[in-house]
């Protein structure tokens, strides 16, 4: 949404930059996190659901982007991307809480099961 405000090339450009560093960490986390968190037995499955999603439902995102950029302008499709994203992040955050403790869960089980293979053979 800053992106959408500012008036100058330099301060658009450094702003991408901030987004696209957050994005990459976003994706890294959530495919180290899925990768931890998953039995071995389904870590493809969920694996490859987790990029048919992610890949897949882009083009879906894209169309209806370009649908409201035709109709209201490109900056009102980014800044109502951004206010979308913005009510993600704070719903995410009213339920991160339980969604760490289950995640600490998780982890605690795959890391004892996962002592096994990285002790002795």
């Amino acid at each position: 949404m800053l992106f959408v405000a500012t008036r100058s090339l330099w301060l658009a450009a450094a702003v991408l930059v901030v987004v696209g560093f957050a994005m990459m960490v976003q994706m890294a986390a959530v495919n180290t996190l899925l990768q931890s968190m998953v039995p071995d037995g389904l870590r493809g499955r969920v694996m490859s659901l987790y990029t048919a999603m992610n890949m897949g439902v882009a083009p879906f995102g894209a169309l209806f982007a370009g649908a409201v950029a035709h109709r209201a302008g490109a900056g009102a499709a980014i800044a109502a991307g951004g206010l979308v994203c913005l009510v993600a992040a704070l719903l995410f955050r009213s339920r991160l809480p339980a969604l760490r403790d289950e995640a600490r869960r998780l982890l605690g089980e795959s890391g004892e099961a996962g002592s096994d293979a990285s002790g002795s053979a």
